[in-house]
């Protein structure tokens, strides 16, 4: 009796051993199948548009609601910066221009003097992609820096920047809010992450 027990126990041990065994191999070769497809490089075409609203919208409104704004206002973005980028790579595009804007002015013998200092206006992108199971995880640093509105010859004007560094997932195809602002002049930022064929 005691010889059958110890023999049921052996075999119940080399059973559980067994599928252990095959579960790892499982496991292991599911890993690596996933590491193959993440580690594999894939191609997107992203569109970061600005959107400029003539009368500021509900703080509260949800992201849906903004885009069917946009849609409704037949809104044109203000600018739009289009890129190509491959998952795992850090892309960076940029444009600008520097310009002399009068910070001042000081009243001499020889009349007014307008003091001026320069400034570097434009817009810096820099984001990253990496594969996720609802499309990319998307890593944006988005700065922008614009004169504002004139206040006259000799009054200084203001430089506006705007800059937001974010991470968040992007289904492939829909539009997504990066960030905005009711105040002063209200904008948002979406961005949108295509497949390239």
């Amino acid at each position: 009796m005691n010889c059958r027990l110890l023999c049921l126990l052996v075999l119940a041990f080399f059973t559980r051993v067994a599928f252990a065994d095959e579960a790892a191999s499982a496991s292991s070769s599911k890993a690596a199948n996933v590491s193959a497809v993440s580690t594999e490089p894939v191609q997107y075409s992203i569109s970061v548009a600005e959107y400029r609203f003539d009368d500021a919208f509900d703080s509260d409104s949800t992201e849906a609601e903004i885009l069917k704004m946009i849609r409704d206002r037949r809104i044109s973005p203000a600018e739009t910066i289009r890129l190509t980028t491959l998952t795992g790579i850090k892309s960076m595009v940029q444009f600008g221009r520097r310009v002399a804007v009068v910070t001042g002015t000081a009243t001499g013998r020889g009349g007014v003097v307008r003091q001026t200092k320069d400034f570097d206006l434009g817009t810096l992108i820099q984001i990253e992609l990496n594969p996720h199971l609802k499309g990319v995880i998307g890593s944006i640093n988005y700065a922008t820096s614009r004169l504002g509105a004139d206040r006259g010859e000799d009054m200084p004007a203001d430089v506006v920047t705007k800059s937001t560094d974010a991470t968040q997932i992007y289904e492939i195809g829909k539009p997504r809010l990066l960030f905005g602002s009711t105040a002063g002049e209200p904008f948002v930022v979406m961005v949108s992450v295509t497949d390239i064929d």
